[in-house]
């Protein structure tokens, strides 16, 4: 079994420290931590468990302080995730069978292995994913370029990369909302500074683009989007990110149609085989009411997800709800019923609040029984989407449906009124009379009460409407009352 070597650099990591630990403990031979000037208690944490501290003087260079932490690592593979950076579930025994098979293969040195960025402060939301090199051979000459944004070199060259599969992943917390901008602002603080000492280089446009457009400055954003885009120069495992990131920028800007065309008709021409950018042409020509043509590309882009490795950024596990919905409203334009309800549940299930679509698949099985509904309804909806469906079912007049699932999910708040008509609608007939006459009994015993309780005669349109029985009972307690 090779021998590993995980490494990390670090800065008041106390958050995101343990969970970077506990996963490489299990997998790693030596975990190796340089800190950078933490004020928090990050080396303590490290050391507690079992982890190698190293201090290391800050000089605005990441790419020194990653060289530092593998100039002592011993493993003859080394593991060189960040601090919110982690495997989960058996990641790390997928990883080591990988390096197991292929270490004997000397024209291999490094791993690129697929990160999905995850939004922690948003309930682990998927934000998107892309591949990174973080697991490369310990070998002389294989060491960080960079002061920011550092890349791995080979003697200054591309290291020799082999791809691991796309069911072994790293997640990523970095780009959460609450940490994300004050990275952001010291990247490029960084990059700045070095910029000014010795030019912009290409190897500054994609992070330039990345730091603007979190900065939300989308125009500069596009303009090294494009840049980058002109220079010909391909990222690997993220070289369809400056075109989706260009794409998503320019709709902010709520610029022309035909650029945002452009941008995409470009990717495709290099990229055909892009899930991502199949998926954008699909969209646009859903937009144009091009429905077959847009059908076209919708479903190549499925189909590519499925059957190809998309070694590359990817924003798809965040967009399949529309295709779907998409897919499903062009099946209904087609007439094609049956497909349409089954691509609107898969749009559903992958997104179940979306109001378009659950209206428009409503439209489709509106007029099938409930039994029916309701098979199809439980297979999207869960407790925790209960709000937007009590809420949608009452908003569009589907009251049996609507006290199905209010009694499902709140038993307790479900009105004596409501049972009434949820019984007699489901043809419960039985049980609407017992339930119709409970409430009529209770309504009145407490009209009898109120009148024997002001001392008064039962006024005639009171008698008008109280059964014989109750009228019989009222009088005996009244003349009781007297004696």
């Amino acid at each position: 079994m090779v021998k590993i070597s995980a490494c990390v650099i670090t800065k008041n990591e106390a958050e995101n420290l343990p969970t970077w630990l506990a996963g490489m403990r299990e997998i790693a031979d030596e975990m190796i931590v340089v800190d950078t000037g933490s004020s928090d208690n990050t080396r303590q944490i490290a050391h507690d468990a079992g982890a190698v501290v190293y201090d290391f003087a800050w000089r605005d260079d990441f790419a020194a302080a990653k060289n530092y932490a593998i100039d002592r690592a011993v493993g003859e593979w080394i593991l060189f995730l960040d601090a919110d950076e982690y495997f989960l579930d058996d990641m790390g025994q997928k990883i080591i069978k990988e390096l197991d098979k292929i270490n004997n293969n000397q024209a291999v040195n490094a791993l690129m292995c697929r990160l999905i960025n995850i939004d922690r402060d948003n309930n682990n939301k998927f934000m998107g994913s892309f591949y990174q090199l973080r697991i490369f051979r310990n070998m002389p000459g294989l060491r960080y370029k960079g002061v920011v944004h550092e890349m791995l070199k080979y003697n200054d060259a591309t290291p020799q990369l082999l791809v691991l599969p796309r069911d072994i992943y790293i997640y990523h917390t970095g780009y959460s909302a609450k940490v994300n901008l004050q990275k952001i602002k010291r990247n490029l603080k960084l990059m700045q500074q070095d910029i000014a000492l010795h030019g912009e280089t290409i190897a500054y446009y994609k992070p330039l683009a990345d730091c603007y457009y979190g900065l939300k400055e989308y125009d500069k954003a596009v303009y090294y989007d494009k840049k980058l885009i002109e220079s010909g120069v391909i990222l690997i495992g993220s070289d369809i990110d400056v075109y989706l990131q260009c794409i998503n920028a320019l709709c902010i800007l709520d610029k022309p149609k035909p650029d945002i065309k452009a941008v995409v008709n470009k990717g495709l021409e290099k990229y055909p085989e892009s899930s991502d950018l199949n998926y954008q042409k699909g969209f646009l020509l859903y937009e144009d009411k091009k429905y077959i043509e847009a059908e076209t590309y919708l479903n190549k882009s499925l189909k590519l997800y499925a059957t190809k490795e998309q070694i590359s950024s990817s924003n798809m596990d965040r967009s399949f709800f529309l295709l779907y919905g998409l897919l499903g409203d062009i099946a209904s334009l087609k007439g094609t019923t049956e497909q349409a309800v089954k691509w609107y549940v898969k749009s559903l299930q992958k997104d179940p609040c979306v109001r378009q679509f659950f209206d428009n698949f409503y439209k489709i099985i509106k007029t099938r029984s409930n039994k029916v509904k309701i098979k199809f309804l439980n297979k999207i909806y869960q407790k925790e989407n209960k709000d937007f469906l009590l809420r949608t079912l009452k908003d569009i007049g589907a009251d049996e449906l609507y006290l199905y699932y209010k009694e499902l999910y709140q038993p307790d708040s479900l009105s004596s009124t409501d049972k009434i008509v949820k019984y007699f609608c489901g043809g419960n007939y039985n049980l609407a009379a017992e339930n119709f006459a409970a409430v009529l009994n209770k309504n009145y015993k407490n009209i009898i009460m109120d009148i024997l309780d002001k001392k008064a005669d039962m006024p005639p349109g009171v008698k008008c409407i109280l059964p014989q029985g109750y009228q019989t009972a009222f009088y005996q307690v009244k003349n009781k009352l007297k004696q």
